[in-house]
């Protein structure tokens, strides 16, 4: 008991509590539930969790859980709901580096935005990397299939937010990740055009 004192004290003093509770609940199906239920709150959540604490440390981003941490639900809510592109033309381009590295990745022009997408944080345009917590992430090669509907859910919504406003939208997809297969199939299915990037080959 003692030791799991400790550990919860470790992770509040490094901002990291959230995390250690969704590595709880990856093998204590009470504490999975647990945590769900505590998810519904996340307005308050986000309210009362400081928006940086010490060292800002990188997210680790494991399951469906993760998308509920505050500091996620933070960004995720701004990318969905205020950030407007500068630009009429939008290209949506998978991010492929699991730790979010896509400052080095040709931005576009003034008059076409990159913007990229991604599991767990959903859409990160190309103005914002390096901001946190664009880069200060890592997640598995591996994505849950609730992931992956969640991104393409959010993807889907930020289309039809977007179109309203006026935007015009095209895509690149690749089968090298199933979540980014799953993402361009959908965005077919709405009309927009989608450049398909190597073999249609679903590889992970």
């Amino acid at each position: 008991i003692k030791r799991s004192i400790e550990r919860v004290k470790q992770a509040m003093r490094e901002g990291r509590l959230w995390e250690l509770l969704v590595e709880i609940s990856r093998y204590r199906p009470e504490a999975r539930e647990a945590l769900r239920t505590l998810s519904k709150y996340y307005k308050l959540l986000e309210e009362y969790t400081p928006r940086s604490k010490g060292s800002l440390r990188g997210l680790r981003l494991i399951s469906i859980e993760s998308v509920w941490n505050p500091r996620v639900m933070r960004y995720r809510s701004w990318a969905a709901s205020r950030y407007a592109p500068y630009a009429k033309r939008v290209l949506l381009r998978p991010l492929l580096s699991s730790a979010g590295r896509c400052a080095s990745e040709k931005p576009g022009s003034k008059d076409l935005e990159v913007i990229y997408y991604m599991p767990y944080l959903g859409l990160v345009p190309a103005s914002a990397c390096g901001a946190y917590p664009t880069a200060q992430h890592r997640y598995s090669g591996v994505v849950d299939d609730d992931v992956i509907r969640d991104l393409v859910n959010f993807v889907r919504a930020f289309i039809a937010r977007v179109r309203r406003m006026g935007y015009e939208v095209s895509a690149e997809a690749t089968y090298r990740r199933a979540w980014s297969a799953e993402v361009g199939r959908e965005l077919e299915r709405m009309g927009v055009s989608v450049t398909w990037l190597g073999p249609k080959k679903r590889l992970t």
